[in-house]
């Protein structure tokens, strides 16, 4: 049942349940006994920029990618750094009523 977890962790981030997912995790987490304590490590945050302060962290982002540099971000007042060997991908969902386009940085902490 736990392994349950990240797939309802998952679809209620992408908003699949509406209004519904917090009762349905807090639920989820009362029936197999796991207390939702939130970490230093836990977080998950975004950020709505103006259209041409996008461009420019892409663009920076795209000069850190072709120059092999390490990149640092500051969202919502935390400054991310990520580094070279970070791997790039690109995230498409189609739901019933929206479509989301990511793409994605991910790495390991050292």
């Amino acid at each position: 049942m736990e392994e349950c977890l990240p797939f309802l962790r998952n679809n209620i981030k992408h908003g699949r349940f509406g209004q519904t997912a917090k009762p349905l995790i807090l639920i989820f987490n009362f029936i197999v006994g796991l207390a939702t304590v939130q970490t230093e490590f836990d977080r998950d945050v975004t950020k709505t920029y103006p259209v041409a302060d996008f461009i420019a962290k892409l663009r920076r982002l795209a000069d850190a990618l072709e120059t092999g540099t390490a990149f640092e971000i500051q969202v919502q007042s935390e400054r991310i750094y990520f580094p070279k060997h970070a791997k790039c991908s690109i995230e498409h969902e189609r739901h019933e009523s929206s479509e989301e386009l990511e793409f994605q940085i991910t790495w390991t902490r050292d």
